[in-house]
């Protein structure tokens, strides 16, 4: 890769019922002063005002960027598949994807683009405010990522997609688990794509504001709903790397506590995981207790006793 080379970056933006933050987004992302960006704007099906907002905002401001911009109408399906469709159009070398009642610092892809063009690395990752507090991550890389995948799973770590600017060819080239439900998708796709990478790097900048603000956002949904999705999900990821003879895999390295989880889980909410997934009981009996997951050192007593029962009565 020469220097006069210059680094394409598509940014993949699903939208769906963000008709009063819509505008601030685009002016955001659309605003910015690194000139090989392509849009990739996926239409989810949105019942309020929020495309129609965005198209206004291209045709009257933005339009000169008409060349870069793709716009995709589909039904509602959710993020995650929007997120795959828009996946379908991008071009760029790199691959973004941001929530759409967010906004970028002003100068972003600029950083973004410069440590792509002198790093070449798999996945770039940046700090980002949460409000008005600037959230610090921590520099990981390829030698530590099994432990910034444990990170993430354990909420260590961030795990979103919108803080990370991934090669494309990380997603064609691998065989990926694709979550078809929100909550808790990004850190399942995230922990994949980093177990593909050979080279990460971080940018110790904070470049995006999450919002969490929207009531519409899925955050908002009842704990019990998002555990579950949460923990079905990883269930699923499990299960797809076994039958793809991936057990030996860098994601492998979170799947007790993927296991343990889940069995606490169906204890504290009364999943029917153990009924559901056979091997369950079996695996967390095997699994040795750590301070270190995201479930507390007595539930996971809890759920290993929970467990040897659960297999005696079979």
């Amino acid at each position: 890769m020469t220097m006069e080379s210059k680094i394409t970056i598509s940014v993949i933006v699903p939208i769906y019922g963000v008709e009063n933050y819509i505008r601030r987004f685009a002016e955001s992302l659309l605003g910015q002063s690194y000139q090989h960006v392509q849009f990739v704007f996926v239409n989810d099906g949105t019942k309020d005002e929020s495309f129609n907002i965005l198209k206004n905002t291209i045709e009257h401001e933005y339009s000169y960027l008409k060349d870069r911009v793709v716009l995709v109408d589909k039904e509602n399906e959710g993020c995650p598949i929007s997120r795959r469709v828009g996946l379908s159009y991008a071009t760029g070398d790199y691959v973004m994807h941001a929530d759409s009642d967010d906004w970028y610092e002003p100068g972003a892809f600029e950083v973004i683009a410069a440590v792509a063009e002198s790093t070449d690395a798999d996945i770039i990752y940046f700090d980002f405010y949460r409000g008005d507090r600037r959230k610090y991550e921590k520099a990981y890389s390829v030698e530590n990522k099994k432990e910034f995948i444990r990170d993430i799973y354990n909420h260590r770590a961030c795990g979103a997609h919108w803080n990370k600017c991934m090669k494309r060819s990380l997603y064609l080239e691998n065989r990926l688990y694709y979550p078809k439900t929100s909550c808790a998708e990004d850190m399942c796709l995230i922990s994949q794509l980093l177990g593909c990478a050979e080279s990460i790097v971080h940018i110790d900048k904070p470049l995006y504001h999450y919002c969490r603000d929207n009531p519409q956002a899925v955050t908002k949904r009842s704990p019990k709903f998002r555990r579950f999705r949460a923990v079905d999900k990883f269930l699923n990821m499990y299960e797809f790397q076994c039958e793809s003879g991936e057990n030996e895999s860098d994601v492998s390295v979170i799947y007790d506590d993927i296991m343990m989880k889940a069995g606490w889980s169906a204890i504290l909410y009364g999943f029917d995981f153990f009924k559901t997934r056979q091997y369950l009981a079996d695996k967390i009996r095997r699994i040795k207790v750590r301070k270190d997951r995201d479930v507390p050192i007595l539930a996971q007593y809890l759920t290993k006793i929970y467990a040897y029962f659960a297999c005696s009565a079979k």
